[in-house]
């Protein structure tokens, strides 16, 4: 949860509050240019964005590394408590570009970017 701040000199700050947590810890209250009080605290919940993830690929057996420059794609909601993870594997500069797909986008834009992107078509 996002809290946005200001003190009565009208210096605005945001602090980035963890869950479960009802209000801003009390050293969040004060302003960061003059240590005044917030005579203003307001909440703004995490937009439902998609989390993107690499997921390294490799593997260790008898000493040796596979797929050591390979990786998985994941992307996941918290609001809705879903995971998705790319079938195939890709390399970290073709990795970062797939996940670009998913800058800023809902979770319902995710998975239809998803599907028909192919990411759960096995190579």
């Amino acid at each position: 949860m996002w809290w946005m701040m200001q003190c009565e000199d009208s210096h605005v700050w945001w602090r980035l509050v963890e869950e479960g947590l009802s209000e801003p810890p009390p050293e969040d209250l004060r302003c960061p240019q003059d240590g005044t009080e917030a005579i203003v605290a307001m909440r703004h919940p995490l937009a439902d964005r998609v989390t993107v993830a690499l997921v390294p690929a490799a593997w260790e057996r008898d000493g040796k590394i596979g797929f050591r420059d390979q990786y998985f794609l994941e992307i996941s909601s918290s609001r809705f408590a879903e995971t998705l993870r790319s079938a195939k594997t890709y390399s970290w500069d073709e990795a970062l570009e797939r996940l670009s797909w998913f800058k800023d986008v809902d979770w319902e834009a995710a998975q239809r970017r998803w599907t028909r992107g192919g990411f759960t078509k096995p190579e």
